[in-house]
């Protein structure tokens, strides 16, 4: 995926841990394709702030801590579908319900391109969180 959630010290199992149990010790930044205009930009960036309250399960992130910068090249693809289908159909029941909440997120954006960031954002966090289970699965079978 070309967007980039950078936490901690850029590690995915230490970020997961502080912003998931703790205040978050420092800003969160979610890089996303750019978006040129201004209103769809503010907006976005409302979209994504709502989003990484949501998923880190933090009420009282900031906005400042929630650094969003929409600068990069590339737009979304087509892997946020396959890895919030994924979500949505989890096992657990507490992440399908994650899913809903998000999705209620997504849906107030007024344009698809708004839409499919936030989508790409929560498709990248589910990424990350999925990429902490397996490693403990795998530290746990040793």
């Amino acid at each position: 995926m070309a967007a980039e959630i950078i936490g901690f010290p850029n590690l995915a199992s230490e970020f997961i841990q502080k912003m998931s149990r703790s205040p978050p010790l420092a800003a969160v930044m979610v890089r996303l394709p750019a978006v040129t205009d201004q209103r769809q930009r503010l907006r976005a960036e409302q979209l994504l702030h709502q989003l990484l309250k949501r998923m880190l399960w933090y009420p009282r992130l900031t906005r400042e801590q929630a650094d969003i910068v929409l600068d990069h090249d590339s737009p979304p693809d087509v892997v946020a579908d396959a890895e919030l289908e994924v979500m949505e159909r989890h096992e657990n029941r507490g992440w399908r319900r994650q899913h809903e909440r998000c999705r209620q997120i997504w849906d107030q954006a007024e344009t698809p391109e708004i839409r499919a960031h936030v989508r790409y954002a929560a498709a990248l966090i589910w990424r990350l969180y999925r990429f902490e289970a397996q490693a403990k699965k795998e530290a746990a079978a040793w």
